[in-house]
């Protein structure tokens, strides 16, 4: 067995986040594969392309092997997709040969599938006895796909390649394994030689009842399950390295952004239902009319749950919204409008959001909510230089956030004047003295020997007073560039209208959101103009949350015209914009590509948008 553990620091914006540690067990001859695989996957954690919702970075969904575990009422089901390579193993439990030097690849024959019996799996009740398989299915078929967040992450919708050779094609075997009644622990073991150590690599994953146990992890050793029959969300591995994210079933989430403070909770429907009078009958699936109520009633609760004091002040929230989530390997996932929901297992969220105009000195959460299970609650507070972990616990429920950011600023439109002006400052006495520098040096050319150095003289004098003197006589002429632009500027132009059109959509006040159209927008303009925006350029998270754009970069220009009324310019522009924001603990963050015709016109010295159309909008991969 070989055990590796990294622990990198990331910085965000000048200051460092906490380490990100991530612990590996497998076979010893893999881990210099994913030694490597890890750091790759930690560098893409910490870059700006990093778009996925959580990071697995164990990489067992690429395993040559793979075993989906399902505790069922009266049943263990696994289902097994085994390489071709390693199907002899399975069949007989021994390693024939050096598997790692010469490895077959051929199809199976058919004596060899019938010779399959899944005894090499073995499953072991409370420590003692072991369950005998019942074989369901027996076939050759595709491999799965096992897409995660560290696949999307790389532009990419199946997973990276596998750091160990496997096939296309693989045995897929499902097997029974019948209980007894409900035992309290089940082991699980994979094909071991006789020193006890694992023959070959086998990716799992575990479920109790309709509750993820793990996320994607390598089963190398004898693994054994504490099982909870009465809440499912408590059963785990003795193994703590066996877990699945969101260990906790109530979780709180304070981010404090520009613009806003956020409260964010995830909770389970069988606590909402201990904490209020919320009465859904005896049925154990919820219809869609239920589903609303369950939603209605939680936003209410959670109105006056959990008070939150913005630099002294009590906030009431100004927006609650409330979803029905689902946990998997990939992260949390909002389920849109579902026609059914079990009651059991029901996750849910809730987002309340408490507008303020700038970053704010401090943020004070009381949290008010505990269950029996949950006595400490996991906290994660996240401001715009990272994010800090924590506990909030019964003798101490108060959670503060204090601004300690030095160099901050929040974000503000500004006009934008970065091309030539409607006039032309000339300084006319430099003009002057330049002329005068210039006849005096002609002259000591053609003058004779004895009277040049007079003209030296006179030369160097006139120069200097041109160096000086500019600023004490300017004239003001009409700029004939003015109200047009080139190739060279345009791209300027268009990159501080974008950076502010992006300023403005965090406005979540009507009259701010005008306020701040009005520095960057011609006047008669703005509705139009400000419709467009939010349509084309808003970004949405899967939380229903608007994304903040944090950077416009590569900006091209295919086109410059006049306008059609002859005032101002009308350009085809391609951009790129960084967008991000968070739900639930989870930053999203992605690289966006736009295509849009804008008319700009110069107004007052600054330029402005008189008209917006975005074409197109599209991921970057």
């Amino acid at each position: 067995m070989c055990h590796v553990q990294f622990a990198f620091v990331t910085r965000r914006d000048g200051k460092a986040v906490e380490p990100t540690t991530v612990q590996w067990f497998g076979d010893k001859g893999a881990a210099p594969f994913f030694s490597v695989l890890l750091f790759v996957v930690l560098v893409l954690l910490a870059s700006d392309h990093a778009r996925g919702d959580w990071l697995n970075a164990t990489g067992a969904e690429t395993a040559p092997n793979f075993a989906e575990i399902a505790v069922l009422d009266d049943r263990v089901r696994i289902a097994l997709e085994i390489d071709f390579a390693d199907f002899p193993i399975f069949v007989t439990g021994e390693k024939g040969g050096d598997v790692s030097r010469s490895r077959n690849d051929a199809e199976p024959d058919a004596a060899m599938l019938a010779s399959f019996t899944g005894h090499a799996m073995k499953v072991q009740v409370d420590g003692e006895s072991l369950l005998e398989p019942t074989l369901r299915r027996l076939e050759i078929r595709d491999r799965k796909d096992r897409p995660t967040a560290r696949a999307l992450a790389l532009g990419r919708r199946s997973p990276p390649a596998s750091p160990v050779r496997r096939g296309r094609r693989v045995v897929y075997a499902e097997l029974d394994f019948v209980l007894t009644g409900e035992p309290k622990t089940l082991t699980f073991t994979p094909p071991l030689d006789r020193e006890g150590r694992v023959l070959v690599t086998i990716g799992f994953l575990a479920h109790h009842g309709k509750v993820p146990v793990t996320d994607y992890r390598y089963l190398s050793v004898p693994e054994m399950i504490v099982l909870d029959w009465d809440d499912p969300w408590y059963s785990a591995f003795e193994n703590p390295n066996l877990t699945r994210h969101h260990r906790s079933a109530l979780m709180s989430f304070l981010t404090v952004e520009p613009r806003e403070v956020r409260h964010e909770v995830i909770f389970r429907l069988r606590d909402l239902e201990g904490w209020s009078a919320l009465d859904l009958g005896d049925g154990t699936t919820l219809d869609t009319a239920q589903i609303e109520q369950v939603k209605e009633t939680a936003k209410r609760f959670f109105a006056s749950k959990n008070p939150v004091a913005i630099d002294g002040v009590r906030q009431k929230p100004a927006k609650i919204q409330v979803e029905v989530l689902d946990i998997s390997v990939a992260g949390l996932k909002v389920l849109k409008n579902p026609d059914a929901l079990d009651r059991t297992t029901a996750l849910l969220g809730v987002i309340l959001s408490y507008p303020h105009r700038v970053l704010p000195s401090q943020v004070e959460l009381n949290w008010q909510l505990f269950t029996d299970e949950a006595g400490v609650i996991p906290v994660r507070i996240t401001d715009p230089a990272g994010g800090v972990p924590g506990y909030i616990k019964h003798d101490d429920p108060v959670v503060v956030w204090t601004n300690f950011l030095k160099s901050w600023q929040d974000p503000a439109v500004k006009p934008v004047t970065l091309a030539a002006g409607q006039s032309i400052g000339v300084p006319v006495l430099s003009v002057i003295f330049a002329g005068v520098c210039l006849w005096a040096v002609v002259a000591a050319f053609r003058s004779m020997s004895k009277t040049r150095w007079r003209w030296v003289a006179a030369a160097l004098v006139s120069g200097l007073l041109a160096i000086v003197a500019p600023r004490l006589a300017v004239v003001s002429l009409p700029n004939p560039l003015s109200g047009s632009l080139d190739e060279r500027s345009a791209p300027a132009v268009v990159e501080s209208l974008l950076t502010n059109a992006g300023t403005a959509l965090l406005e979540g006040d009507p009259r701010h959101f005008n306020d701040a159209l009005a520095t960057f927008v011609a006047p008669d303009r703005a509705e139009a103009v400000g419709a467009e925006l939010e349509r084309g350029l808003s970004v949405t998270l899967p939380s229903g949350a608007l994304a903040r754009t944090e950077k416009v970069s590569a900006v091209t220009i295919e086109k410059i015209t006049d306008r059609d009324d002859g005032t101002g310019t009308r350009l085809l522009a391609n951009w790129q914009a960084l967008v991000s924001g968070g739900h639930w603990g989870h930053m999203h963050r992605r690289r966006l590509e736009f295509r849009a015709l804008l008319d700009v016109a110069e107004v007052d010295g600054a330029w402005k948008l008189v008209d917006l159309t975005v074409i197109s909008a599209r991921p970057v991969t």
